[in-house]
C-alpha cells in the first residue's frame, strides 16, 4: 500500500516527544483563544499514564517525510473508554498533532488519509475519532473531510462528539 508518510511506531522511550507535541498543540489552541487540550500543558499523573499505556501498546505513530517528523497520532482499534464495546471494526484515532511550523499545509487531513488507509488494511469499517463538542472549528475540520457526528460521550467530566467515517476494508476490494 502506498502511503504519504513513512510510520515509525513510537515506544515508552518516546514519551516525552509525544508529550511535547501535545504540549505544543495546547499552547497553540491557547494561543487561539481556544480552551481545548489544556490539560496536556501540565499533565496529570493519569493522562500521562494513558499515553504510556499506548506507547507500550505500539498505538502511537510519528509521520515523517523525506526525514522530517511531521505529526504523531494514535491509533487503537478498540477503544471502550471513548466509544464503548463496539462489535463492529474500527480504527479509533487520537493525539493528532501536526508540527506547528507546517500547519496550514493541510497535513492533518493528509495524515487521515493514510490513516484511512493503515485501518483499511486491518479490515476496518470505519475510522472514529472524539472532539469536544465546544471546538466548533476543529468539528468543522472533521466533518469536511468525511466524518459525520455519530453521538456524545462524557470522558472524565468533558462531553466530547464522537465522529466517524466509513472506509472501505481492504479485504473486501
Amino acid at each position: 500500500m502506498d502511503y504519504l508518510f513513512d510510520f515509525v511506531k513510537l515506544d515508552k522511550s518516546d514519551m516525552s516527544t509525544v508529550l511535547d507535541y501535545l504540549k505544543k498543540s495546547a499552547e497553540w489552541l491557547n494561543d487561539k483563544g481556544i480552551d481545548y487540550w489544556q490539560n496536556w500543558q501540565s499533565p496529570s499523573p493519569k493522562h500521562t499514564e494513558w499515553i504510556m499505556e499506548g506507547l507500550i501498546a505500539g498505538q502511537f505513530y510519528m509521520a515523517r517525510q523525506r526525514g522530517i517528523n511531521i505529526g504523531i497520532f494514535r491509533l487503537q482499534y478498540e477503544d471502550e473508554m471513548f466509544w464503548g464495546k463496539r462489535e463492529d471494526k474500527a480504527g479509533y484515532v487520537h493525539s493528532l498533532t501536526v508540527e506547528r511550523n507546517s500547519s496550514g499545509q493541510k497535513l492533518g487531513y493528509l495524515m487521515l488519509g493514510d490513516i484511512e488507509k493503515m485501518a483499511a488494511g486491518n479490515g476496518c469499517e470505519y475510522i472514529r475519532l472524539d472532539c469536544g463538542v465546544h471546538v466548533e472549528g476543529l468539528i468543522r475540520y472533521y466533518k469536511n473531510y468525511g466524518f459525520k457526528d455519530v453521538g456524545r460521550a462524557m470522558v472524565a467530566g468533558e462531553e466530547l462528539m464522537l465522529l466517524e467515517k466509513r472506509i472501505t476494508p481492504i479485504e473486501s476490494i
